[in-house]
């Protein structure tokens, strides 16, 4: 593995455990009830951030990367690779939601069940947009062409993220610890199928 990704799994882990440790000890309970109201004081329904929140929903997942792995001309580049990541993700978000087993904030504004930490949306749009953005990115031929790739892919699993705290579904540190567990989980996945990917 390369010294930059070893250097990013770090520094994501340290960002996990800091923000973890700040939400579960009650340091940043205050900003995390402040949170919410201050991106959305009405207490609104709002329709780009209930796009983002149904587009990051499992069922719209299954969709994406059951076209990929069907697909003749991404199922072994980029299906493969993708729906692994993000299945071992799914995996694993279930297992430490019920291991923390953290409740969920009172005041919701949309429904949702299970348990709160880590955000999965965050952490399972965050694994599969970021393998994509490292599947797709050797097509590029032009940085700049790898950097926006990365920059639109990323825009979906963040937007997703604050959707959740938006509707107050979820803590800001379920949402930043998820976020930083994807990434990690896409990095590492990235090393695992790197001769796949470099094939492309």
């Amino acid at each position: 593995m390369r010294k930059s990704k070893l250097i990013s799994i770090a520094a994501l882990a340290a960002v996990f455990g800091v923000v973890a440790y700040l939400g579960f000890s009650g340091v940043i309970e205050a900003f995390e009830s402040w949170l919410p109201t201050a991106i959305n004081p009405k207490g609104e329904i709002g329709e780009w951030f209930y796009a983002f929140t149904m587009l990051g929903d499992t069922e719209i997942d299954v969709l994406i990367l059951t076209a990929l792995v069907l697909l003749p001309l991404t199922c072994k580049r980029v299906g493969i690779p993708v729906a692994t990541t993000a299945i071992v993700s799914t995996l694993l978000n279930r297992t430490i939601k019920n291991i923390i087993a953290r409740p969920r904030p009172l005041e919701k504004l949309l429904e949702a069940g299970g348990f709160s930490f880590p955000s999965g949306h965050s952490m399972n749009n965050m694994a599969l947009y970021l393998m994509l953005a490292f599947c797709i990115m050797p097509y590029c031929k032009h940085r700049w062409q790898k950097v926006l790739t990365l920059a639109v892919l990323l825009i979906f699993p963040i937007m997703m993220g604050i959707s959740r705290i938006y509707f107050n579904v979820h803590y800001f540190s379920d949402v930043i610890c998820g976020w930083c567990l994807g990434a990690i989980i896409a990095i590492c996945f990235s090393e695992i199928f790197k001769k796949v990917i470099k094939d492309a």
